[in-house]
């Protein structure tokens, strides 16, 4: 169990509904979506793998979240090396074979790297944003995207798009706010500080969603609405979060609202894979 356990698998489901939204924005009803959606789901345990083992000895140690792995527990290493490496080529294999392996590659480099020493992006300010939505956003999005030469049409819908799933996001990084900066990570909530984080995550969000409405992408993306719905709830909770009067309670409130935004994030994920079946 130890070992699933480094997998995250309740974590496993952005880039699943991300890809399976790819196939519904070109109109693809065929089983290589799936098959990117298998590989994308495998590349990104494998690098769970390396965020729990890597995290454990610094942020993990003063997290509030009791789902990571202790740094006391021991792993045999060779078996962490197979399954790392297992889910890592199996992933490039099934995107080889489906034209899709360059987007893998990438895939794989920013999910990675984002916690692997030394480089660990989401310990840099900006990049951790940037690897996060390039990992487990982007990436499983535009592979497919590519493959239809669309690429240059989709351009201000995924900008937008990103503004908003990031506004969403980003209270999950803010709930560890405490612990990240115990761990001397130069992460961007830790650099900005928590007000200036709370301002810049609804600013993103706000902006993103008067985009979305402004250039009608509910028209052309209508399977994206549920997330602006959630997108415009979770900007009154950024104002409320503004309102705290302390950092204590704001990372209080902070984690009681993810206990209800990732049930609610991780139910869109049928939802997308029904309207992928039924169009």
């Amino acid at each position: 169990m130890k070992y699933l356990g480094l997998l995250r698998l309740q974590d496993q489901y952005i880039q699943i509904g991300v890809a399976l939204a790819s196939g519904i924005y070109l109109d693809i009803r065929e089983w290589w979506i799936i098959w990117w959606v298998i590989a994308t789901t495998f590349i990104s345990c494998a690098s769970f793998i390396v965020n729990e083992l890597t995290d454990r000895n610094d942020t993990d140690r003063y997290s509030a979240s009791s789902s990571h792995i202790k740094r006391s527990t021991r792993f045999d290493w060779r078996v962490v090396h197979l399954i790392f490496w297992g889910f890592s080529v199996l992933g490039f294999l099934i995107s080889w074979s489906i034209g899709l392996l360059p987007w893998a590659l990438a895939m794989w480099f920013w999910a990675v790297f984002y916690s692997l020493k030394p480089v660990r992006f989401k310990a840099v300010f900006g990049l951790d944003i940037a690897a996060q939505l390039a990992a487990w956003w982007l990436m499983p999005f535009l592979g497919p995207i590519s493959l239809s030469g669309k690429l240059a049409e989709v351009w201000l819908p995924v900008i937008i798009l990103a503004c908003i799933n990031w506004s969403i996001f980003f209270p999950y990084e803010l709930a560890d706010f405490t612990a990240d900066r115990k761990a001397k990570l130069m992460a961007t909530h830790v650099v900005l500080g928590m007000r200036n984080s709370l301002i810049f995550g609804m600013v993103l969000g706000v902006f993103g969603t008067v985009m979305y409405f402004l250039f009608g992408i509910a028209v052309t993306m209508p399977y994206t609405i549920p997330v602006v719905i959630l997108a415009i709830l979770v900007q009154f909770l950024y104002w409320r979060w503004l309102k705290l009067s302390s950092v204590k309670l704001q990372k209080q409130s902070l984690r009681r609202a993810v206990l209800w935004v990732k049930p609610y994030t991780q139910l869109l994920v049928p939802f997308i894979l029904i309207w992928w079946i039924k169009e």
